[in-house]
């Protein structure tokens, strides 16, 4: 099923009846205002907040005013392409066919990771669409140009501040430039121990199709 798509404030919003949520597939777990929600023929429960950020508070923190999120505990039911350049998403319960670059990823806790390239090194991230900005906890980060200093949130951290820097990735031999900074150590060390390097931002996606295939185990950039 298709559903309308925008990226506002560097955030991906599934247009619903209820009205828009963030499509988060860096997060467990999806909460907002209502506590039942129907999405292409299936209904889930919703919880009421995640580690005590509401959907209010989310609104607040993202400058959107949100429904909630939705994150892999409903997102991992269904394969979902992501086309921003035609602003919708689709969501279906049969398989869906793009052809492009294909991927391998795993699942950490609930949560996709990937391989990403860094010049000469592999590293594993999250594939987090709930972020604009990529994240890599490695001394290294700051031999990059530098870019900005900024404000981004994470739930149970509320808001900090991150310097940021231009550093070359690439998905599979497909290159881009991302913005990217190094976590908090609340954050960071919690990676380290699941064996994660950082989180693969939404940035990448914005001109291009992405599909989302968690029941393959599998991530298409056409």
């Amino acid at each position: 099923m298709d559903y309308p798509l925008q990226y506002q404030r560097e955030h991906l919003l599934i247009e619903l009846a209820s009205g828009p949520w963030i499509l988060d597939t860096g997060s467990p777990t999806s909460f907002g205002k209502i506590t039942k929600l129907e999405l292409a023929g299936q209904v889930f429960g919703v919880a009421q907040n995640l580690m005590g950020l509401t959907a209010r508070t989310l609104s607040s923190l993202s400058g959107l005013d949100v429904q909630g999120l939705l994150g892999t505990d409903i997102l991992n039911a269904f394969d979902v392409l992501f086309d921003l350049p035609a602003e919708r998403v689709t969501l279906s319960q049969s398989a869906i066919r793009l052809e492009g670059v294909c991927m391998p990823i795993d699942m950490v806790m609930g949560v996709p990771t990937v391989r990403v390239h860094i010049k000469d090194q592999e590293t594993t991230m999250f594939f987090d669409t709930g972020s604009n900005l990529c994240y890599w906890q490695d001394e290294r980060l700051t031999e990059y140009p530098f870019y900005d200093t900024r404000k981004d949130f994470f739930p149970g951290v509320g808001e900090f501040e991150v310097t940021t820097y231009q550093v070359p990735f690439a998905l599979n031999d497909q290159p881009f430039e991302s913005i990217c900074g190094s976590l908090p150590e609340l954050l960071g060390l919690p990676l380290s121990l699941l064996g994660v390097d950082g989180i693969l931002g939404n940035g990448f996606m914005t001109q291009r199709q992405v599909a989302y295939l968690p029941r393959r185990g599998q991530l298409v950039l056409a």
